[in-house]
């Protein structure tokens, strides 16, 4: 049996890509709790898509790796978690960069 079959049962062979994608959503959840919100696994074609939205890169970091704990590296993995600061609302910086008028992006600024 090759190396990559043994993997294929690692991950959930038996399962539906859906079942799979699901339990790696949930796990994923357990990880990083609320920090990413509306949170969606996909799983075709070989590549498990990370999806949702998150205040900051190191919850996007945290979504990835608790997705390849889970699947020791395979299947291929994309992580499309789109990092913006704040709830989307007037004034919000999809870069995730320092907003305007902030000296160093930890403190609004003084008045």
């Amino acid at each position: 049996m090759d190396g990559l079959n043994i993997e294929l049962r690692r991950f959930g062979m038996g399962k539906s890509h859906n079942e799979l994608a699901r339990s790696i959503e949930r796990h994923i959840n357990r990880v990083v709790g609320s920090r990413i919100r509306d949170l969606f696994v996909i799983y075709c074609d070989d590549k498990v898509i990370l999806q949702g939205r998150s205040q900051t890169y190191h919850a996007k970091q945290l979504a990835q790796q608790a997705a390849l704990d889970l699947t020791d590296g395979y299947p291929l993995l994309a992580n499309q978690i789109v990092v913006s600061w704040g709830d989307g609302g007037p004034g919000d910086r999809s870069d995730g960069g320092i907003p305007s008028g902030w000296d160093d992006g930890a403190h609004p600024p003084r008045p």
